[in-house]
């Protein structure tokens, strides 16, 4: 069970919110919708949340043979003028100490 937040406290938005799905199971989640079976009946037989049932069925079409979709990550943090700076002073000075 998770820890009960403290009431008006922030929230974390890096919690972590739970395993991911394997291939082998987005494959029996789809396998069993295209049998006919309601989403309802498949998070009850799997034992995962229906909104996950729900996603992995609507995300079916634009996945590639079941893997996630990449995450987008965290901007850089350099300009590319800074990136250039930062390439061009080490071509020309290899032997610099970078520490």
């Amino acid at each position: 069970m998770p820890p009960i937040r403290t009431p008006l406290a922030k929230r974390n938005g890096n919690s972590h919110r739970g395993p991911e799905l394997s291939k082998f199971e987005r494959g029996r989640i789809i396998g069993i919708h295209d049998a006919g079976k309601k989403n309802v009946e498949i998070y009850r037989f799997y034992s995962h949340p229906q909104l996950t049932v729900r996603d992995t069925i609507e995300k079916d079409l634009i996945r590639e043979d079941g893997h996630s979709a990449p995450r987008s990550g965290a901007p850089k943090s350099w300009t590319p003028a800074e990136e250039r700076h930062v390439l061009r002073h080490v071509r020309r000075f290899p032997k610099d100490i970078y520490a």
